[in-house]
């Protein structure tokens, strides 16, 4: 149902309606009712152009109604906008003595007189309190959404960050077992002095005594062919070794 409204931002008694013949709503009709209002300033059309509108109301529940979703800007050079009533606006019954239209532009505002609703009661309606402000139930949907994707990407990163430090813990098993194969693999391969023969003993000691460094069983043999035993003769026997010198040539090949 079309409704047809002209208001004026110059308040006066005689220019609004008032509670002697109000706009009468059922409680929770929606949509069906569409205010066509022409806007004036003192008479003359108001041009909207560049301006914001906005329905303003206080429900018989004292809830707010701040609504600039449901108003349409016919055409701003005229003046005229349309308002589609939402249930909220007709959710609890009882007169609406504050209802008006709010237009703004940059720090100006400017607001019609009141329009007089009055909502009657419909039959098993249990209608629920609140304030109607859809821009703002708009924001908070989105910061909601934006909420969840937030928490979800914080997941993801979580689940990611996880895995890499699965992998590192792995890795530093992986690291730790290859450590104990090669000392177990050192180990293996070192030789006891004890185990050496006589003669390796006194090559030892002998090459010990004349300041050479070796580390292999071959090096062993070549320094002491080469170097030992043109000094002393093959045939020379080494006599005078104390087991204190053998400990120290054992300690120069093997490191102990």
């Amino acid at each position: 149902m079309l409704i047809d409204l002209t208001l004026d931002i110059e308040k006066g008694t005689n220019r609004f309606s008032t509670l002697d013949n109000p706009i009468t709503l059922r409680q929770q009709d929606a949509e069906a009712y569409v205010f066509n209002v022409n806007l004036r300033q003192g008479g003359a059309v108001l041009d909207l152009t560049g301006m914001t509108v906005r329905f303003y109301a206080l429900r018989p529940d004292g809830g707010k109604v701040i609504d600039g979703e449901n108003v349409a800007v016919l055409s701003a050079p005229d003046g005229i906008v349309q308002y589609t009533v939402p249930a909220k606006l007709t959710q609890a019954a009882g007169d609406i003595p504050t209802s008006y239209i709010r237009i703004s532009s940059g720090d100006w505002s400017a607001s019609t007189g009141n329009i007089a609703i009055r909502v009657v009661p419909s039959v098993a309606i249990e209608a629920t309190g609140g304030d109607y402000i859809p821009e703002i139930d708009h924001l908070i949907n989105a910061l909601e959404a934006q909420r969840v994707t937030y928490g979800n990407a914080e997941d993801v990163r979580a689940s990611e960050w996880q895995a890499i430090m699965d992998e590192v813990s792995n890795a530093r098993g992986r690291a730790n077992s290859a450590a104990d194969r090669c000392e177990a693999a050192l180990a293996s391969l070192k030789v006891d002095y004890d185990d050496l023969t006589d003669d390796a003993k006194e090559k030892i000691a002998a090459m010990a005594s004349a300041g050479v460094v070796f580390a292999t069983h071959a090096e062993i043999d070549e320094a002491f062919e080469s170097i030992i035993a043109p000094a002393i003769g093959t045939d020379t026997v080494l006599d005078g070794l104390t087991q204190e010198d053998y400990d120290y040539a054992f300690g120069k090949v093997f490191g102990q």
